[in-house]
């Protein structure tokens, strides 16, 4: 699996869905972990430290392991920088402001931030502890499926994702979640796509999360090098 595949990966995986309340927390950071693993493929580690700021509207991830370099997911595009150059440069579909990190922070994690967006809710049951709700695209949107999302106690469990067809094209389970300034935080997220040619499976561990902590600027405001 290559770094810069891993890099659209994340950008998946921090996909969402914006809403517009709890203003008061703006931003937060965290170490990460990634481990990735393809079937038939080496796996892989990736380490460093997240870094999100509504404001800034960009998350930045400056990478320890496997070799220095700093990734920033800003608007549409996701750019990596090593040795003080812009190494690469991408496009992606997703924006910045719609991540897992965004809704943490707006306490919207719970439904995925899937209230008031393209998807309205269809149905809900409860299967023993868990209350399932399965989320359908608003006319207009027939590119889209399906999604399936379970609670436990209020906290966000799972996300099952389909194509327009039905069939499930991704799953996420989000554990071990930890209070921090009176946020639901979840410490490990783990990641699984059902591709045509494998499986592949992420899981993201967090810790030393901060909530709104004043410090770090160069990163949470981060320009590339030599602009910071």
């Amino acid at each position: 699996m290559k770094l810069s595949t891993c890099i659209v990966l994340i950008a998946f995986m921090l996909a969402g869905f914006s809403s517009l309340h709890a203003q008061h927390y703006y931003r937060i950071e965290c170490d990460i972990s990634i481990k990735n693993k393809v079937a038939g493929e080496d796996g892989m580690l990736v380490l460093g430290r997240a870094y999100y700021d509504k404001v800034a509207g960009k998350v930045v991830f400056d990478i320890r392991f496997p070799e220095k370099e700093v990734w920033v997911i800003e608007d549409t595009l996701v750019s990596v920088y090593k040795d003080g150059e812009t190494n690469q440069t991408r496009g992606m579909e997703q924006y910045t402001q719609a991540t897992i990190f965004h809704l943490i922070l707006e306490g919207d994690l719970n439904n995925f931030g899937l209230q008031g967006t393209t998807y309205t809710m269809d149905a809900v049951r409860r299967d023993e502890e868990m209350v399932i709700t399965t989320w359908v695209p608003r006319p207009g949107n027939q590119a889209l499926g399906k999604i399936h999302t379970s609670t436990i106690d209020g906290a966000l469990h799972g996300v099952v994702f389909e194509n327009a067809a039905g069939k499930v094209i991704g799953r996420q389970l989000f554990r071990d979640y930890q209070t921090i300034r009176g946020l639901q935080v979840p410490k490990e997220i783990i990641q699984v796509f059902y591709r045509e040619e494998a499986e592949e499976y992420q899981v993201y561990s967090f810790s030393n999360i901060r909530i709104n902590y004043e410090g770090n600027e160069d990163f949470y405001n981060y320009r590339g090098p030599g602009r910071r």
